[in-house]
């Protein structure tokens, strides 16, 4: 009989639900996701550890479940939004998963501000940046970290992360998408709004969206 399984990561919490085909719930798994605060205002996570969390609540739940692995017909993975999870060019962790809770970025954000990106941004995306966003974090790296930042090879979401390590896929949907980098009106990548943030030159490492 098919079965499904839903992940969600959160900001502390990482859960496996597997359900039958009719919504009902059959068993579900939790693990804790350590945050690492290594200077104020950050706030990060070991990107192997927490996949390693994820995979360890799978096999529990499908232990509980009571149903063979290969009953499980779909997969769909959800997690918290904004933060940062960047591969390099052999797609591997390019240091720690930055979560939603940092503020870094907070000076690069009233400096925005102050030159009008605010408005350029919100004219181009219908998002104005904030700390956590992708923008900010990305330019926090290039001013604070330029070798990492001329390392990266793929710009994720933690949602993207955990469907990487599930299918080897590189990949988004547009809800994780339009957080910084589309142009409201089409809902596809925009260059001018990479510019706006000063990222043209990662414009490349966007993952392929899902329409």
């Amino acid at each position: 009989m098919p079965s499904l399984l839903g992940i969600d990561n959160g900001l502390t919490v990482t859960k496996a639900v597997i359900f039958d085909a009719d919504g009902t719930q059959l068993s579900v798994a939790r693990r804790r996701v350590p945050q690492s605060m290594p200077h104020a205002r950050w706030v990060e996570r070991d990107m192997a550890g927490l996949w390693q969390a994820t995979a360890d609540a799978i096999k529990e739940a499908i232990a509980l479940c009571g149903r063979p692995a290969d009953d499980i017909k779909a997969v769909a993975a959800t997690a918290h939004g904004d933060g940062l999870y960047l591969l390099d060019k052999d797609r591997r962790p390019l240091g720690p998963g930055i979560l939603s809770l940092d503020s870094r970025a907070g000076k690069i954000v009233e400096r925005w501000s102050a030159d009008q990106v605010f408005e350029e941004a919100l004219a181009r995306t219908g998002q104005a940046p904030h700390v956590s966003a992708p923008s900010a974090l990305l330019a926090w790296i290039r001013e604070h970290e330029p070798a990492r930042y001329g390392r990266i090879g793929h710009i994720l979401a933690c949602k993207d992360w955990l469907r990487f390590c599930l299918t080897g896929t590189i990949g988004t949907d547009r809800t994780e998408a339009s957080t910084s980098f589309t142009d409201f009106s089409t809902q596809d990548y925009a260059p001018e709004a990479m510019r706006i943030f000063g990222l043209d030159d990662v414009f490349d490492a966007l993952p392929p969206m899902a329409h």
